[in-house]
Order: structure tokens, then C-alpha cells, then sequence
């Protein structure tokens, strides 16, 4: 079993040197996403995606997730089709921004805002309730292997990986985490995720890989 090494320097006081360090292993057939917050590793295959990019003239990737934040004016489900009533209604875009950091927000009342959202949105009212999140970019994967991954929402999420649905945890429900796994190759892969709060109360959203928060140096747009 291979497993996802990233490197993070860091800076050891008194010593004068950088130290290497690598994720945990993940469950058995599965790499692990590791906590670094800094990758040699990482930047060098965003050089190479950009070089890529650059010699078709087409724009470069940076760090951070595109987000758009939506009002909704009731439904459950974000996703449609039959099973998957009652949808999302009069969903209409609110606001655009760079999402920098990881999605780990815990199970907290809805009136403390969601914490992927800039502060001005997080602390009105309007965006605490009846709102859908949208969340595009890359997903930069170092190491060829087995990846598994655990969505945790009140309410409901949607994760989408190389252009493909892995984890529908869709629907108005209280914290539901569920898994998917998914063979990774080395490189930049499409990532989305969608989140819905429409039931009020409480709001959750966590995105893990075997167990560890998926960091945000990992994250492009």
C-alpha cells in the first residue's frame, strides 16, 4: 500500500533546520490526506498543471475554493429528479468569494453563521438559514492510490471528485457523515461541494480523508 506523503517544513527553534513530516496512514487500501499546511510536493505539481495551462492559454490555478453562496426560498434537496423531493426552490445567487481555508465546521446553531462564509455574510441573519453553498475548484493529489473520504452535514451535502458524484448526503436531516472511496491518480482533479441549510436549529460541514480534515493547501481554484 502506498501512502499520500506530503512534506511541511517547519521551522525547529534552537535548531536552525526544516523537519519532514508525512500524514497517518488511513484504513487499510487507503491512503491518508495528511495535516500539512506547506508541500514542496503539492506546489510542484501546481507548477506543472499552470505550465500546462499557460502553453494552451488558459488561465492558471491558485490557491483556494470558488464559492458561491445562493438564498433558497424552501425545498430539501439540492440535487433533482425523483428521488429527490422536495427540491431546492427560488435558489438565487447572493454572493461570490474565495474560500481559503478547510470545511470543518461542527455542529453549532445556526444563528453562530456558517464558517466557510466571509464575516459580513456569516453574521446576518439572511445567510443563517434557507441557503445553499457551492463550493468549485481542484483537489491536488500527490501520491497514485485509494483515497477514502467522509462528508459530515446538518443538512444536507453533495461531494463531487473528478467530475463523478462520490458522497450523496443530500436531504434536511441532523448530522449524517457518510463515505466514499475513490482510486486517485497523481495530479489536479476536479472538486465540488454542495451544502444546503434549510431545517433551522443546527448546521454541519465536515470534509475528512481517513479521518483527518482535509487541509487547504490542498485546495485550488
Amino acid at each position: 500500500m502506498k501512502y499520500l506523503m506530503f512534506v511541511m517544513s517547519l521551522f525547529v527553534v534552537g535548531c536552525g533546520s526544516d523537519a519532514v513530516m508525512s500524514g497517518p496512514q488511513g484504513p487499510a487500501g487507503h491512503a491518508a490526506i495528511p495535516t500539512s499546511s506547506v508541500s514542496p510536493a503539492v506546489q510542484a505539481l501546481v507548477d506543472q498543471e499552470n505550465s500546462h495551462r499557460r502553453s494552451l492559454g488558459q488561465t492558471i490555478i491558485a490557491p483556494g475554493l470558488s464559492c458561491t453562496l445562493h438564498k433558497v426560498t424552501g425545498g430539501q434537496f439540492i440535487q433533482s429528479g425523483a428521488s429527490y423531493t422536495p427540491t431546492l426552490t427560488g435558489i438565487t445567487q447572493a454572493a461570490s468569494f474565495t474560500h481559503m481555508g478547510v470545511f470543518n465546521q461542527e455542529n453549532a446553531p445556526v444563528s453562530q453563521g456558517l464558517d466557510v462564509l466571509p464575516p459580513a455574510l456569516r453574521s446576518n441573519p439572511t445567510y443563517q438559514n434557507l441557503i445553499m453553498l457551492r463550493c468549485t475548484g481542484f483537489l491536488v493529489v500527490v501520491t497514485t492510490d485509494w483515497y477514502s473520504f467522509e462528508l459530515s452535514s446538518d443538512d444536507g451535502s453533495v461531494l463531487y471528485l473528478g467530475g463523478s458524484r462520490l458522497i450523496d448526503n443530500d436531504g434536511a436531516h441532523s448530522v449524517i457523515t457518510k463515505i466514499g472511496s475513490k482510486h486517485m491518480r497523481q495530479g489536479v482533479h476536479a472538486f465540488r461541494l454542495d451544502f444546503a441549510q434549510t431545517g433551522g436549529g443546527s448546521q454541519a460541514l465536515i470534509l475528512k480523508s481517513s479521518g483527518v480534515i482535509v487541509p487547504s493547501s490542498l485546495f485550488y481554484h
